[in-house]
């Protein structure tokens, strides 16, 4: 099929991690970024011929702390809005786009961001266990934007609730609308996870991918195994479930792409 590309984002981890450092660059030139110590997420744009049109970075952690290079993610409605995931491990605050982020009680943080590279809108939550656990967005041509995840422990999704999920590793979902507020969030009930999902966001909802063990229920779809495998579920833009279905009997991993937005 012909693809069109306008422009390219790529995101990620950059400065030291196991040592403090007096200072490191990213070599994003003509935009490099330099940070004096530890290690701060980036988002680069480049234009389709590789040129870099902006970068821009936020801390995540001093020099000594590790961090989970399977949190970072990106994804942008093709037109004027990216979003990004990110970890962040014993730092004293980060503040953007005007956010003052909950370092204290929260490890994770997501973020909107222009066309322009100017930060929009952002928002901490609290993931207290994180074996296991990767990220995975996607955002819709309308720019909304769903993610997902698997954690142990609270996760609070603003005024749409909080999810306990009792010292058991859960997948979730959840919506946050262009306010940078959420719509919903969702866990399949009884569903016990395993290692990471994927989320697709299309112009109607999304599609949800995971993995259970046991007797998992989204809606009125019950599904049942006696190992780890794999289930795909679809939820509307308001966050009912309209269907799902497991795939395979064992131990599986799912890797998830679409071509265009629906």
């Amino acid at each position: 099929f012909p693809v069109t590309i306008t422009c390219i984002y790529v995101t990620g981890l950059f400065g030291s991690s196991t040592i403090p450092s007096p200072s490191t660059t990213l070599s994003s030139l003509p935009f490099p970024i330099t940070i004096p110590s530890g290690s701060s997420a980036f988002v680069v744009k480049y234009a389709p011929n590789g040129s870099v049109l902006w970068a821009i970075s936020t801390p995540v952690a001093p020099g000594t702390n590790y961090v989970n290079s399977d949190l970072f993610r990106l994804s942008g409605n093709g037109t004027d809005r990216i979003a990004i995931t990110a970890p962040f491990v014993s730092i004293p605050s980060v503040t953007i786009a005007g956010t003052v982020l909950d370092t204290a009680s929260c490890n994770m943080f997501w973020a909107f961001a222009d066309s322009s590279g100017n930060w929009t809108h952002a928002s901490s939550f609290s993931m207290p266990n994180t074996t296991h656990l990767g990220m995975s967005l996607s955002m819709a041509p309308d720019g909304t934007c769903y993610f997902s995840g698997s954690a142990n422990g609270l996760l609070n999704f603003g005024t749409a609730g909080t999810l306990n999920t009792a010292g058991t590793m859960r997948d979730f979902i959840a919506k946050i609308n262009t306010n940078g507020s959420y719509d919903w969030y969702r866990a399949p009930n009884g569903a016990v996870s395993w290692w990471r999902t994927e989320v697709l966001a299309d112009n109607n909802g999304a599609y949800f991918i995971g993995s259970f063990n046991g007797s998992a229920q989204f809606g009125s779809t019950t599904l049942t195994s006696s190992t780890f495998t794999t289930y795909m579920a679809r939820l509307s833009a308001t966050g009912s479930w309209s269907s799902a279905s497991k795939y395979g009997a064992s131990e599986s991993r799912m890797y998830a792409a679409c071509r265009n937005a629906n």
